[in-house]
């Protein structure tokens, strides 16, 4: 999954439940509900406190700089969110180099 931002003034839980049901929502997609929906990484090309504060208490999400994963936490999920996809991928690309 693509996403060009998630912006977040402040890291409020409801505002990263209401970006999962927008998700869920889209033709195809899995439920990304609190407990037993699918698992979601959330891949960020860099540190953003916020976001990572917003999705910290939904627990079938994870939150993570693309810089610290591994291909074995990636397979632990069914999607992998790409949040700035050209920055991240282009974060991910250095780190197999």
């Amino acid at each position: 999954i693509l996403l060009d931002s998630i912006v977040h003034a402040h890291p409020k839980t409801k505002e990263a439940a209401a970006v999962l049901k927008n998700l869920s929502a889209q033709k195809g997609m899995a439920s990304l509900s609190w407990k037993n929906g699918a698992r979601a990484l959330v891949l960020l090309p860099e540190r953003d406190a916020t976001v990572k504060r917003s999705f910290r208490n939904i627990p079938s999400v994870e939150v993570e700089e693309v810089r610290n994963i591994n291909p074995v936490d990636a397979l632990n999920y069914q999607y992998l969110v790409f949040v700035n996809p050209e920055a991240t991928l282009k974060a991910l690309e250095g780190r197999l180099a």
